[in-house]
């Protein structure tokens, strides 16, 4: 089995100093200490996979990846945990936005839920294990929903691994509760998502580039030499001109082959089509296919969420590197023809680690779009580095956290369907281009190389924009993109109230 820590206190060093060039300087100092206080978990593929749950592993914690929950040796039987913690001086906060937030304590031998500002003994244990509290060991699982987190700062128990962040995220998705039964019908979603990873490296691609913290380098490209022949000077350029959010540079509806499609403005981002249209098609000898599945669970409070910001990749938290969780197994196949591998996409380069976003700001709700005008303002031009919006990081977590060489420079894209209702809302995110289509409509267009950058959608906002294209109770395809260019930081978001269907 492999093992992951769960992470459960941080210790963080002085206030780092304001970042610059597109938020990443990997001279900057001040190393925060490596997290204490960790619980060594075990990491299996199903329930299956499961050792015998013994006296003897009483409260040994594992990870299920395939639904990406938590589980506890609870009286020799696995228990599924929300959250866990080694002291109840390791919980976050028991907040407003915590209420009725289950944690398992370790060292009290039961849940904890958060009450009225105070983390109380759980009182809704089911009877069974009331009667076998006497024996000083577990209570069962508590029924309510696992820590919300997706701020770094108090990444301490966030236990859904991937899914966890959800809900608190979302008091930015609404003040009110989410409203996914409109939706459902009869549907039901997976707990995860099938994802196409396209691997590549600036090598290959004239259209992906490094960071480099020497100041005096032109445009910071560090590795930046001009791939497939184009001229290093118009790359440089071309890198230079599309930092910070680039809006238009897709077209508003996508292509009729499911792709996006490049503007004339967004040549300058791109050069030409050619190199565009390479970003989610499999290119021999410049970029490999890869299918990953990404973690999108239901929680309690019916959101799906993943969020790298609670993700566990060995003992490193946050960050969203998942071409570094397959192998050559998962390269897809087509008519035949396998695509990939290719050993210079895998390459490993030095970069910033990722910042975590700050869970008490109205994160997703701030940039305004085709899926939501009420936002504070048009974020265009902005997110170029995290002194932009410095309020919405976690700058005493991230960088410090740990910082080495990771594979960036990927794209990936992710295709599915829902039922269309008035009610839905969705929150995106990411350090990269991000674009999202509805219903074949651009929803989300974040492109351009960025730090960490809100997306929202309200779905009757959506439908106002676009002229009432989508009906109550039909079925319409989401489409979201997603580019690393950079190596600089790397995170991803998306949470919906609504299911996501896939064939």
């Amino acid at each position: 089995m492999k093992q992951h820590v769960y992470i459960l206190t941080l210790s963080v060093a002085a206030a780092l100093a304001t970042l610059s060039a597109c938020g990443d300087d990997s001279s900057t100092g001040n190393h925060a200490e490596e997290p204490e206080n960790a619980v060594p978990m075990d990491s299996v593929a199903t329930d299956d996979d499961l050792p015998s749950c013994t006296e003897k592993r009483q409260e040994s914690v594992a990870f299920v990846e395939d639904d990406s929950s938590i589980r506890i040796c609870l009286d020799e039987k696995w228990e599924e945990a929300e959250s866990v913690a080694a002291t109840r001086e390791d919980l976050p906060n028991c907040s407003d936005k915590r209420k009725g937030v289950s944690a398992y304590v370790l060292d009290e031998h039961g849940f904890l839920t958060c009450t009225d500002g105070r983390w109380k003994s759980d009182s809704k244990e089911p009877e069974s294990s009331e009667a076998k509290s006497s024996s000083s060991k577990k209570t069962d699982k508590s029924s309510s929903s696992g820590e919300k987190n997706s701020s770094g700062s108090e990444k301490v128990s966030s236990a859904k691994d991937e899914s966890s962040s959800s809900a608190e995220a979302k008091s930015s998705s609404s003040d009110k509760e989410a409203k996914s039964s409109s939706s459902s019908k009869g549907t039901s979603a997976k707990n995860s998502l099938t994802a196409t990873i396209y691997d590549t490296d600036a090598t290959l691609h004239p259209a992906f580039s490094c960071y480099q913290s020497n100041p005096g380098a032109a445009a910071s490209e560090g590795c930046q030499t001009g791939a497939q022949g184009t001229d290093s000077k118009i790359a440089i350029k071309a890198a230079t001109d599309c930092s910070g959010i680039i809006q238009g540079i897709v077209e508003t509806t996508l292509g009729s082959d499911k792709k996006p499609v490049l503007t004339e403005a967004g040549e300058k981002c791109f050069i030409e089509d050619k190199f565009f249209n390479q970003l989610f098609n499999y290119t021999e000898g410049v970029n490999e296919a890869v299918a990953w599945e990404m973690p999108f669970p239901k929680n309690d409070n019916g959101i799906w969420m993943f969020n790298s910001d609670s993700t566990i990749d060995g003992t490193k938290i946050g960050g969203f590197f998942p071409i570094e969780n397959t192998t050559d197994d998962d390269i897809l196949t087509v008519g035949g023809k396998k695509l990939g591998p290719l050993a210079d996409a895998r390459t490993k380069r030095d970069g910033e680690s990722p910042y975590f976003i700050n869970d008490s700001v109205d994160f997703y709700h701030y940039c305004k779009g085709p899926g939501w005008t009420d936002g504070v303002e048009d974020c265009g031009g902005s997110f170029m580095s995290l002194s932009d919006h410095q309020e919405f990081y976690n700058m005493l977590y991230g960088n410090t956290h740990w910082r080495e060489s990771r594979n960036h420079h990927f794209c990936m894209e992710i295709h599915g369907t829902f039922t269309y209702s008035d009610t839905l809302e969705a929150g995106f995110s990411a350090s990269g281009d991000q674009w999202v289509f509805i219903g074949n409509k651009l929803a989300v267009d974040n492109g351009g190389t960025h730090v960490n950058a809100p997306g929202f959608v309200q779905m009757k906002a959506l439908n106002k924009t676009y002229s009432s294209f989508m009906k109550e109770g039909e079925k319409y395809p989401i489409d979201v993109f997603f580019c690393a260019r950079r190596t600089s930081l790397s995170d991803f978001s998306m949470w919906t109230n609504f299911p996501i269907t896939q064939e």
